[in-house]
């Protein structure tokens, strides 16, 4: 009875260590947090001083946000424009977006490289926003293109969307108690809704800067984004496919468009079986190679724990044992 009870303790224990382990690999004793991070609130105070920046001194869009026909000496505004809002309701969906979606990344990632893919990203989207306005001028001559003033952090939204997604992609959020959607169907639902909203008069800047933001993430988290334990490059899991964005009937099509993305990166064969050599499902927020280190470690160490228990209880059985089979010689001999 005894040994049943430090098997259940040590079971239980290895538990809480396992619910425990951080996005890098890290014990700790504490579950899953969802609150809002510092970095988070961080950010959403620039987007807020950029907001009231620009609404106290309307010149300030003149060197933040993105003017591509001014872009020239003023380099910076592609990095800038993804921190300045220029309206009150896209400031409140930003930030309330970013607390959200930062809560569930933050902690899978840390601090740091979550820090580094809201830059990479913002700096992405700015570029190729810039490039494309000015394809667009040179193509359909519209002034508008070069000094419309495009600014907003939606592009940093749907690349968050789009971590979230290779976070928990089965996860399911319910709507209205009766509409129920699934997280991997999130970034197409979004560029979607910009696209409806370009076409019903939103600014361009939103549909611009959502379709980069979706895509250029895709290309970092797919391709770039260094795992520190398994020394691996990017995400291959079939989930996290660019064809797996869209609907079944339209992912072989998609699937030829990213072949020459796949062969530029060299995501290849090996590499995908690398990453499931060890089997079963990633830990939420984790690379699946690191969450089937962790499990292994975990379920080595309870091994290890319970033989090492079962090793003593055998071990004060015997000497029990022997002090019984002592006595009863003594007494046997005494009796001679």
């Amino acid at each position: 009875f005894e040994r049943c009870k430090k098997q259940a303790a040590m079971v239980a224990a290895s538990s809480d260590v396992a619910t425990g382990i951080d996005g890098n690999g890290n014990g700790s004793s504490h579950a899953t947090s969802y609150r809002f991070t510092k970095l988070s609130k961080i950010v959403c105070g620039v987007l807020a001083l950029g907001c009231a920046a620009g609404y106290a001194s309307p010149e300030v869009a003149n060197y933040v946000a993105l003017v591509p026909g001014k872009t020239l000496p003023y380099v910076w505004n592609v990095f800038t424009c993804s921190y300045f809002e220029q309206r009150v309701v896209s400031l409140l969906a930003s930030c309330i977006s970013l607390l959200v979606l930062g809560s569930v990344l933050e902690p899978a990632w840390g601090s740091k490289e979550f820090l580094k893919f809201l830059f990479l990203v913002n700096l992405s989207v700015g570029c190729c926003a810039f490039v494309a306005c000015l394809i667009t001028y040179f193509a359909l001559y519209k002034e508008q293109m070069l000094y419309g003033k495009l600014s907003g952090f939606q592009g940093c939204i749907a690349a968050l969307v789009v971590g979230v997604k290779q976070v928990m992609p089965d996860q399911e959020i319910v709507f209205l108690k009766y509409i129920t959607i699934k997280v991997k169907h999130f970034p197409l639902l979004l560029v979607t809704a910009a696209v409806a909203g370009n076409i019903l008069g939103l600014p361009m800047d939103i549909l611009l800067f959502v379709a980069f933001g979706t895509f250029n993430s895709w290309v970092y988290l797919r391709f770039l984004q260094t795992h520190p334990q398994s020394r691996l490059q990017g995400d291959p899991s079939e989930h996290f496919s660019f064809a797996g964005f869209f609907p079944e009937f339209m992912q072989s099509t998609i699937e030829i468009v990213t072949v020459p993305l796949s062969k530029l990166f060299r995501l290849n064969r090996r590499n995908t079986q690398n990453m499931y050599a060890l089997g079963g499902q990633p830990l939420p927020g984790s690379a699946p190679v690191d969450a089937s280190r962790r499990r292994e470690r975990g379920a080595k160490a309870l091994e290890e724990r319970l033989a090492y228990a079962g090793g003593v209880v055998d071990t004060q059985a015997d000497a029990e044992q022997s002090i019984e089979n002592g006595g009863g010689e003594e007494q046997a001999a005494d009796n001679v």
